[in-house]
């Protein structure tokens, strides 16, 4: 299982339900008694025991005992309360202060495959128990290649957590009670099953190390330089020094010079990314030693009693000069690279150029942890909190990922585009694995969706009968404005909770039930909304206000369908059945973050209440007949939202990984998409309205008035694909200016054209006529970064 080679069927050597543990079948003398059952069974007696590198190396005398368990917290905490702590209370009051940081050294120890926690620890990280795959460590296949592939990731990924969290979190816990910090060297950087970038990543400086040039001992740069892996982790955790052992070499003594060896070297280290170097090593050395005097058996022998030792100002000067400059700002990188999520997992030469940016462009590498919670997008580059930025997140080419990173990419693309704050906010908590987190923002839906929702309705409800008054507007017509606006506007908190339920549900990446939720609430609409106009099974019509009334229903239906998918927990978020503690700093971030899309929404939902107020003056059959034919109308919603949805994912994901041509493409392709559909459904329904408008009533009246609107504004629904479409691709490129502009400019053509209609006093179907106007208008003022290509540069 050293390759992913395809399934075969009947290659398992066994199922995990076949697997059986007989531990409890062994006596006290070693022997197994068990009554088998019939057929062909093969015993594995495993158990554990120390390796051959798991003593302390190149220690003083009487320290050359066992190394503590790497993964193991409670081996950890006992070192430390024995050996740490003494020696940190021995320092006094100097620690923190003159004791500044705690070390360890390269992980030599090597290879680790289990502790005697490691099995519970495996269930509670992986929600499964291991004993039925211990098989395949041992080389067998169980149940299926694949899923034994899957066992071994889980196996391996367990263990490099436990590094993290068993030690080297401890460690950085317990320097930081005592004021101090630490540089391990926690990256290796030898082979050891670790996450090298995320167990770097808990140094208040991460470290690693280079070698001086030899001839004999680590002669290739691959076994010299390991300093693009501490610099990386620097960089995407937010820290500014970047440590490394330096001079390191075995068997030169005293033969290093730094004009031909040491210098280069230090030059080197520093282009991958150092910015502080450790020298290895300083060794003390009395007098009565005599000269040369005592060494460490490695490194460059540097002190006094080096022979260069009273001419190495300039060097020394070289080197501290050129630290200053590199410890100044930020590393400036054109691509950040995820390295995957699998254990072991390194990066070492700047020249390895996994990204394959080079030459002439810099790179990091970046894990798991620091992608899902650091990163984030602003003004089109990737940004890390501290400043750091990139253009380009690069993928590996694997053939798996992790779900985490998945949805965190997802909400990358969606903070340079998609402007919902809450589809943002819930992305971004998922894709850091916070669950409860993105749960909750759940109730900020609430908490925002409610109070805005009144404050709509108390707008109105002061502000409406004088507005449609300006608008002309007088007598019986003004009554039945107000009279619509009154009931539609009265339910403004469930056309709020609606919307933002469903992009709680859409943050999720779940675009499936917005669909059905909203196709399955024109479902009720089309047939509620004239059935409540006119009546309908000996009830009495409530006339226009009944298509309030209808619209209200629909979104009652949706918000309670988002609702019981919701709180009935069918999809990733469980949010909690009693209100949580909510503060102002995310509800702000995520009006900051969904404005401008809210003007776009907002724009298209403004201009059809203002045609449906002003025909609405013509009396019941004008507005019913308008409400059969903008039925159709509605229906391209979810259809323009099918296909610019994801076009919009696909453009950003393109732009992020540099294929720029690629989303240009996908732009045109979508656009031409939408377009002929919606194109193709407005010119058959302007060409055969009665069909359409005869399902919703048989009145002489409603059938003209209907056939009117479809007559006049069918022919440029395709300007409606056009403008839906854009409006995600401007979410795509992170570009919205123009899909803004498109919706003010429409529902203006809207309430000016109502205004010229009323004062002309000419004929409510007039106002069809603005509607087609403001159609057009979408989708031309949405269409020129298409054409400039602003976004996608």
């Amino acid at each position: 299982m050293l390759r992913d080679y395809p399934d075969t069927p009947g290659e398992e050597d066994t199922l995990s339900s076949q697997v059986l543990d007989l531990t409890t079948n062994v006596g006290s003398d070693g022997k197994l008694r068990w009554d088998a059952p019939a057929g062909r069974w093969e015993l594995l007696r495993v158990g554990y025991t120390l390796n051959d590198h798991a003593r302390v190396s190149t220690c003083s005398d009487d320290w050359g005992g066992y190394a503590i368990d790497p993964i193991d917290g409670r081996a950890f905490k006992a070192y430390w309360q024995q050996i740490v702590e003494p020696l940190i209370a021995d320092a006094g009051p100097l620690a923190g202060k003159t004791l500044k940081y705690l070390h360890t050294d390269s992980w030599e120890v090597e290879m680790i495959n289990w502790t005697p926690t490691l099995r519970d620890e495996f269930k509670r990280r992986r929600g499964y128990d291991l004993l039925p795959f211990f098989p395949v460590i041992t080389g067998r296949i169980v149940d299926s290649r694949s899923i034994s592939d899957r066992f071994l990731h889980d196996f391996r990924r367990t263990i490099g957590d436990l590094a993290v969290d068993n030690h080297f979190k401890l460690m950085s816990e317990g320097a930081h009670r005592h004021g101090m910090q630490i540089h391990s060297e926690s990256g290796g950087p030898h082979s050891v099953p670790v996450d090298s970038l995320q167990c770097l990543g808990m140094d208040d400086a991460p470290m690693s190390e280079f070698w001086a040039r030899s001839s004999g001992h680590r002669v290739s740069d691959n076994d010299r330089f390991f300093v693009k892996q501490p610099a990386s982790a620097a960089h995407t955790y937010g820290r500014k020094l970047v440590l490394a052992e330096g001079f390191t070499d075995i068997g030169l003594h005293w033969q290093e010079s730094p004009w031909d060896n040491l210098k280069p070297s230090f030059d080197r280290a520093a282009c991958e990314g150092l910015n502080l170097l450790v020298w290895h090593a300083f060794v003390c050395s009395p007098a009565e030693m005599g000269l040369p005097g005592q060494q460490y058996f490695a490194g460059t022998h540097f002190n006094p009693n080096s022979t260069w030792w009273s001419v190495s100002s300039p060097f020394l000067s070289y080197i501290n000069r050129t630290q200053f400059l590199l410890q100044q700002g930020l590393f400036v990188a054109d691509v950040c690279y995820y390295y995957g999520d699998h254990v072991p997992n390194f990066t070492q030469l700047k020249r390895s150029d996994p990204a394959r940016v080079g030459p002439g462009y810099d790179y990091d590498v970046i894990t798991q942890e620091a992608l899902t919670r650091r990163m984030g997008v602003q003004d089109g580059r990737i940004v890390m909190p501290d400043g750091m930025s990139y253009r380009l997140l690069v993928l590996p080419r694997f053939n798996r990922i992790s779900p985490a990173v998945l949805r965190t990419i997802r909400e990358l693309v969606a903070q340079g585009a998609i402007g919902g704050g809450i589809v943002a906010a819930v992305a971004r908590a998922l894709g850091a694995g916070r669950i409860s987190t993105a749960s909750e923002y759940v109730w900020y839906a609430l908490a925002l969706g409610v109070p805005l929702g009144l404050a709509t309705t108390a707008a109105m409800h002061a502000l409406g009968p004088t507005l449609y008054a300006q608008m002309g507007v007088s007598g019986n017509a003004l009554a039945i404005a107000v009279s619509y606006s009154s009931t539609i506007f009265a339910g403004a908190t469930l056309i709020w909770l609606f919307n933002l339920l469903m992009a709680v549900v859409r943050g999720t990446g779940n675009l499936q039930v917005p669909v059905i939720v909203v196709c399955g609430g024109a479902l009720i609409l089309i047939p509620l909304s004239p059935a409540l106009i006119f009546g309908a099974f000996g009830y009495q019509g409530l006339g226009p206000t009944g298509g309030a009334v209808a619209m209200l229903v629909y979104y009652a239906f949706g918000t309670l369908a988002y609702a019981a998918y919701l709180w009935g927990r069918f999809g990733v978020l469980k949010p909690s059945f009693r209100l949580p503690k909510l503060s102002l700093a995310p509800a702000l971030a995520v009006l900051r973050v969904g404005g401008m899309s809210a003007v776009v929404s907002a724009s298209t939902n403004l201009t059809l209440a203002i045609v449906t107020a002003y025909v609405g003056m013509g009396g019941v059959e004008a507005l019913a007949g308008y409400g059969a034919g903008s039925r159709l109308e509605f229906l391209l919603v979810p259809l323009a939202y099918g296909i610019g949805g994801p076009v919009g994912i696909v453009i950003g994901a393109n732009l992020g990984a540099g294929q720029t041509e690629r989303a240009v493409k996908a732009s045109w392709i979508g656009v031409l998409m939408a377009c002929t559909l919606t194109e193709a459904i407005g010119l058959a329904a302007a060409a055969f309205p009665q069909q359409w408008i005869a399902i919703f009533s048989q009145e002489p009246s409603v059938l003209r008035l209907g056939a009117e609107y479809l007559h006049r504004v069918g022919p440029f629904f395709g300007f409606f694909g056009l403008g839906y479409v854009l409006y995600c691709v401007g979410q795509g490129t992170g570009r919205m200016g123009a899909s803004v502009f498109a919706g003010l400019v429409r529902a203006a053509i809207a309430v000016l054209g109502g205004l010229v209609v009323v004062w002309l006093k000419a004929d409510v179907t007039w106002n069809f006529v603005a509607a087609a106007l403001g159609m057009v208008a979408f989708g031309v003022f949405a269409s020129p970064p298409l054409f400039t290509r602003s976004g996608f540069k």
